[in-house]
């Protein structure tokens, strides 16, 4: 028996007709193992999770039962023994079938948030607005429409707890007073929901930038190119998830002097950022301003997170009126609304 996987790290284009299927790299695994044989080994209980996942996604489909992959993978945990089985073969058959993961009626589990002037109408007839810690972003396929109308900007954040004190009205209503818009995060490397709901915002509000806000270290520019480029795990489906327009605004190494953080506050890279850094170094199409940075946290073998903020000086010459709040808050806050402001200025 030979299973025959497409590879859901390359992207396949589909024929002009649409007649027939697209092709493209493949994975083709044996059951059982033959004596000799280079194929991949689908052994006994890879062969039976495969059989149990195709089952519970077919009973879904008839069903039209949506489902995430944490269900499936308390439907038969013993069967599965580990989450990551179930969301390795889920995605393998979205590949080769060449459909998105929410066609197979699976999502994932909530994780992302969001926050600010918008409000998402579901197809059951819900809404949802966003309170004081904002709130989780429904899967795509449960969302009807979206109201933002007179929103300004979206600000994309790696980090959840910087999103918990962009949430507080010193920072949406003080702060950035009738400038008004739409707080995003992923809490670190993001989930489909969270990238969908991005990628619509910039389809349905093309004049709206989406900025992102992530730690200035390699990890935190692999989480805005997973934004913008997509990742490498989902590349079939990258048309559907990449935001090529989304704009960096921080933090950035070659900033530290001017905010005059003490170097002394800064990180060390460690053997992960070094080589994290050198594998993206390599990584065709990478942004010039990227490989600068990047090349500047490997000559000072240091890194920093969005919290370094709160070591800066206030510039002399500001005009904002600080919040009330911490001083670290502060700066954060006057950090961002000039480089928001700046983004949302008319172009000349």
């Amino acid at each position: 028996m030979l299973v025959v996987f497409a590879n859901r790290k390359k992207k396949t284009t589909p024929t002009e007709d649409n007649e027939e299927p697209p092709t493209g790299p493949t994975s083709v695994h044996a059951f059982p193992r033959k004596s000799g044989s280079s194929k991949p080994h689908l052994n006994g209980p890879n062969l039976a999770a495969f059989i149990k996942t195709v089952e519970l996604i077919l009973d879904g489909l008839r069903g039209n039962v949506v489902a995430t992959k944490r269900d499936l993978f308390y439907r038969s945990v013993k069967l599965f023994g580990k989450q990551a089985r179930v969301d390795a073969i889920v995605e393998d058959i979205a590949a080769t079938l060449q459909v998105r993961r929410e066609d197979l009626n699976i999502v994932a589990a909530p994780k992302g948030l969001f926050a600010g002037h918008i409000e998402i109408f579901t197809k059951d007839g819900k809404s949802v607005k966003p309170g004081d810690n904002g709130a989780l972003i429904p899967p795509s396929v449960a969302i009807e429409r979206i109201a933002c109308d007179n929103v300004k900007w979206v600000l994309v954040v790696e980090k959840e707890a910087v999103f918990q004190s962009l949430c507080a009205p010193a920072f949406l209503q003080d702060t950035m007073g009738s400038l008004h818009g739409v707080l995003l995060t992923g809490k670190g490397y993001p989930d489909l929901s969270t990238r969908e709901l991005i990628k619509r915002l910039s389809d349905d509000y093309p004049s709206v930038p989406i900025l992102c806000l992530v730690d200035a270290d390699p990890h935190g520019l692999e989480i805005l190119a997973t934004y913008k480029h997509g990742s490498a795990s989902l590349a079939f489906d990258r048309a559907n998830l990449a935001v090529p327009s989304i704009e960096w605004i921080g933090v950035k190494g070659t900033e530290w002097d001017a905010l005059r953080i003490p170097r002394d506050e800064l990180l060390p890279l460690t053997k992960a950022d070094r080589t994290k850094a050198l594998k993206l170094l390599k990584r065709e199409g990478l942004p010039d301003e990227w490989r600068r940075e990047l090349s500047y946290m490997l000559h000072l073998q240091r890194k920093a997170e969005i919290q370094v903020l709160s070591t800066a000086t206030r510039s002399a010459g500001t005009s904002a009126t600080p919040a009330a709040g911490p001083a670290s808050s502060c700066v954060l806050f006057e950090y961002l609304a000039s480089k928001i402001a700046a983004h949302c200025a008319p172009k000349t």
